[in-house]
């Protein structure tokens, strides 16, 4: 990109000038928008729009007339329409902007020199048509004439082979009728002069196609060779057309290469690529190499594929989107059968995902989340399955279950443990029961659930102790409230079976009398006081609650005289109560004790 202020050549994404430091951002943009319609200009060259092509590059010049390959694109292109003198201009001012630039020389030469030759050649072509056709009618009358003449008959194929065109049999026959050189004078002189015409025709031919290859009018030029090809020409003169096609062949290489480049380097998508070069192959069916040509089209599927995946294994590893990469694969495998990559990419995805969701798999495990965990274990099971083909899975599946199943049992008894030893008793409880059901555990762990059950109970038991520690002052002194002592009355036998199922100290279990003793007293209950004084006598070890018992039965007001029968009546009345809610506590002991 050339500054206009100090002509200093400047690279074409600088913003400003390397020599005087000036802004070019807007020449930039000049140039740019030149760059593209330069660019428009060869696409619609490759499809044979040859006007619009023409129009595409003039706007280019307009935008930007120091751009030299513009002034030698548009040469070229005037030439193929056959406006040498305008193409002649166009490759002088390229040579103007730039005087070393050898393609324009060489274009200029080769204009001049078809300029002046493609007239003659067709007249020439004419002039050659009309006097083999007045030789071969000489030829006849010749040998119509010395039919005894031994060359005659080879004189009449060589005819018959030349009126169909099949060039190389006619200087066959020709070859051999010299070779042999019997037969008269002027039918050998005949048969010379025949091959000779018939080589130079075909030099013509060959001279002719050159010049199309020179003015890079290739279409027309494979179709001279293609008509040229199957007349069957001679070895020297099939040797000079696959000279020709060669080179032909070379050029178009180079366009498929540079437009499978530009695929590659992500100037133009693989939309684009595909439509072009199928259009290209397409639209030249005489193409020689076309199945090599062809193969560009499977490298730019192939290398589409890959790309697709690729992308779709970077989201994946960011994302973790387990379903989307799996769709992604699906949905590039029918979009891109029998691509080469397919399976190894295949492979490298699963495996990925895979590999993601084992590590995930083992993370939910360790931070307890074993639900979640074994939803995942599913989906790892479902896509084994899917995909047995890459990864046989079954064993480490099944083994990954095995250990959740283990790492959830002991987190279970871990919790369980922990309850026992110091959370909420009726949590702790519910939790194991739980694991007493459950069938799965081992004779070591249902022994560690007993001991756990049974430390519960102790833990529970000195809690109730203690607890009723904290009412011995109140009710020894009788400074307890009446629903105080009625709530005591209503509990005492509770605490009494809970305090016999363990291996509780046996005085323990006479607290709850002692106190219940109290409330009696305290609520002058005498009948009551008296018989829950006579039971504490049966435990053994409580001789101080005993004491107690004694003490406060002392405190105990004289009731009202009643006659006899009717203190019979309350005294048979208060034995039955204590009867009745002695039973229920035993039987529910016994129960608890069976369990």
């Amino acid at each position: 990109m050339l500054c206009p202020y100090c002509q200093t050549e400047n690279r074409d994404d600088r913003e400003t000038c390397y020599h005087c430091e000036k802004s070019i951002s807007m020449l930039r943009v000049i140039v740019n928008k030149a760059r593209h319609h330069y660019n428009m200009a060869l696409e619609h060259a490759e499809r044979g729009r040859i006007d619009q092509a023409i129009g595409e590059m003039q706007n280019c010049i307009d935008l930007d007339r120091s751009f030299s390959p513009a002034h030698v694109v548009l040469g070229t292109l005037l030439a193929k329409k056959g406006e040498f003198e305008n193409a002649r201009k166009s490759w002088q001012n390229a040579l103007a902007l730039q005087p070393d630039l050898e393609k324009a020389h060489g274009y200029i030469g080769r204009a001049d020199q078809v300029e002046k030759s493609l007239p003659l050649l067709r007249a020439f072509q004419i002039v050659l048509i009309v006097a083999v056709a007045i030789i071969v009618v000489l030829a006849g009358m010749f040998i119509y004439l010395e039919r005894p003449d031994p060359a005659y008959e080879g004189v009449r194929l060589a005819e018959t082979a030349y009126a169909e065109k099949q060039y190389g049999k006619t200087m066959s026959i020709l070859n051999e009728i010299i070779r042999v050189g019997e037969g008269d004078k002027t039918t050998l002189a005949n048969a010379a002069l025949l091959k000779a015409t018939l080589e130079s025709e075909m030099r013509q031919q060959i001279d002719f196609i050159q010049q199309l290859k020179f003015s890079e009018d290739f279409p027309e030029a494979l179709k001279m060779l293609a008509d040229l090809r199957e007349n069957q020409p001679d070895e020297a003169t099939s040797a000079a057309a696959a000279v020709i096609r060669n080179d032909i062949q070379f050029f178009y290489q180079q366009q498929i290469e540079a437009k499978y480049q530009q695929y590659l380097n992500q100037t133009i998508t693989y939309a684009e690529a595909i439509e072009t070069l199928e259009e290209f192959v397409n639209n030249n069916p005489d193409l020689p190499g076309r199945n090599e040509f062809q193969s560009y089209i499977a490298r730019v599927r192939s290398k589409e594929a890959e790309r697709q995946l690729n992308d779709a294994q970077d989201r994946f590893m960011g994302d973790h989107d387990v379903q989307t990469a799996i769709s992604e694969l699906q949905r590039v495998s029918a979009e891109f059968p029998g691509v080469d990559i397919l399976p190894e990419k295949r492979i490298q995805i699963i495996d990925s995902v895979l590999s993601w969701m084992f590590d995930h798999f083992q993370e939910l495990i360790d931070s307890n989340n074993f639900a979640a965990a074994r939803g995942h274990l599913t989906e790892i099971n479902s896509l084994a399955r899917d995909f047995s083909d890459i990864v046989p899975l079954q064993g480490p599946v099944d083994a990954a279950i095995n250990l959740l199943d283990d790492m959830e049992r002991s987190a279970r008894l871990e919790v369980a443990e922990n309850l026992a030893s110091d959370g909420d008793p009726e949590v702790a409880q519910e939790a194991l029961l739980l694991l007493a059901v459950d069938d799965t555990l081992t004779t070591a762990e249902m022994l560690v659930i007993d001991g756990m059950i049974e430390r519960l109970a102790r833990r529970t038991n000195v809690a109730l102790i203690d607890k009723l520690k904290t009412l011995e002052e109140s009710h020894f002194d009788l400074s307890l409230s009446d629903d105080d002592a009625s709530a005591t009355l209503d509990q005492f036998e509770q605490w009494s079976a809970a305090l016999s199922e363990t291996d509780t100290a046996t005085s323990a279990s006479a607290l709850p009398l002692v106190l219940a003793t109290a409330a009696a007293v305290h609520l002058n209950q005498n009948d009551l006081a008296t018989s829950l004084s006579e039971r504490l006598k049966k435990i053994p070890d409580s001789k101080s609650y005993q004491e107690t018992a004694t003490k406060l039965l002392k405190k105990l007001k004289k009731p009202e005289t009643k006659s006899e029968e009717s203190q019979k009546v309350d005294s048979d009345k208060t034995r039955s109560a204590i009867v009745e809610k002695a039973e229920p506590t035993a039987t529910t002991r016994s129960t608890r004790r069976r369990r």
